[in-house]
Order: structure tokens, then C-alpha cells, then sequence
């Protein structure tokens, strides 16, 4: 067999040298090897790598997250009710209902969720109750190495604070 090594470097040097040399068959009757051309690059093996997974690599999805809920208190709301829905909240889909006075951590499987929290502003004319709405999508991290995937536990924020900028009378 008529071995050829090229060491290939750009993609039209590789075309010149395959369209002008040509492999001829062996006919000599003892030759048991294959016959053909063979092209082999100089390039190292992609099977080395010096990116390995850390330690504390987690290789399996998680299906659940953190969801942290930033709402805002004040004199007319030391407490907030708030509706956690599953999607937008116009479709109603309900996951939770709670009332905080802090800032709100859930765990809850991955998905996206909004939340809408409920405010009594102080206006001219009166005590108004308003609406805070937000929403984000829940999902893992990942980050891929040469021996494995590793993830991480997604975490959003979704902010329900009330802006009073909105209500300031001129």
C-alpha cells in the first residue's frame, strides 16, 4: 500500500494536494494491505484536556431553585400579601399566597414564576390599593468540562417592591 502523509494546514492545500495526487491500487498478488490514500494531520489529539470538573462538581440537574421575593414596608404596609403564580400571572395559575414582612426565600421547582404584591398607597383623594407585579424564569446553571457537566442550583430575584416615585403629586 502507498501510504501519503500530509501535514494539513490551510483547507486549499489540502484540496491541491487531493486533486493532484492520485493512489493507485496495489496489483502485486502477495500484497494483503488495503490500498488508498491517507491523509493525517499534525494536530495533537483532541482527547487531552486540562479542564477538569472541580471537586464539589454536582452532575446532576437540579430540579429545584431558589426564589427570593424583595418587597418594600412602610407605615400604610408593615405586612405585604403577596400571590406567587406559576407562568404570568394574568393566567392564575396560584402556587402560593403569603404575607411578608420581610423580604421572601422559597424553593420551588424549576419553571417561571411571577409574583404580585399587594399595596396601599396614600393619594390626594384617598387610600388606593395597588399592585406590584414581576416575574423570571427558574432554571439550573451548567458548566461543561472536559470529564463532566456540572450544575448548579439556579436562583432568581423577583422584585415586588412598591416605587412611590409613581405616586408623587406635583
Amino acid at each position: 500500500m502507498k501510504k501519503i502523509t500530509l501535514y494539513i494546514l490551510p483547507m486549499i492545500f489540502v484540496y491541491f494536494v487531493t486533486s493532484c495526487c492520485s493512489c493507485e491500487d496495489s496489483t502485486e498478488a502477495d500484497d494483503n494491505s488495503d490500498t488508498g490514500c491517507w491523509v493525517t494531520s499534525s494536530e495533537e489529539d483532541d482527547d487531552e484536556c486540562d479542564d477538569y470538573a472541580p471537586d464539589d462538581c454536582n452532575t446532576e440537574e437540579p430540579s429545584h431553585g431558589k426564589v427570593e421575593i424583595n418587597i418594600t414596608r412602610n407605615e400604610l404596609n408593615p405586612e405585604v400579601p403577596i400571590i406567587i403564580y406559576s407562568g404570568d400571572f394574568e393566567y392564575g395559575n396560584i402556587v402560593l399566597k403569603d404575607t411578608l414582612n420581610k423580604d421572601g426565600n422559597y424553593r420551588l421547582p424549576n419553571g417561571y414564576y411571577s409574583v404580585k404584591a399587594e399595596y396601599k398607597v396614600q393619594l390626594s383623594q384617598g387610600i388606593v390599593i395597588v399592585y406590584s407585579v414581576d416575574g423570571w424564569d427558574l432554571d439550573s446553571s451548567s458548566d461543561s468540562y472536559c470529564d463532566a457537566t456540572c450544575y448548579e442550583e439556579g436562583k432568581i430575584y423577583l422584585d415586588a417592591r412598591l416605587d412611590l416615585s409613581l405616586f408623587d403629586n406635583p
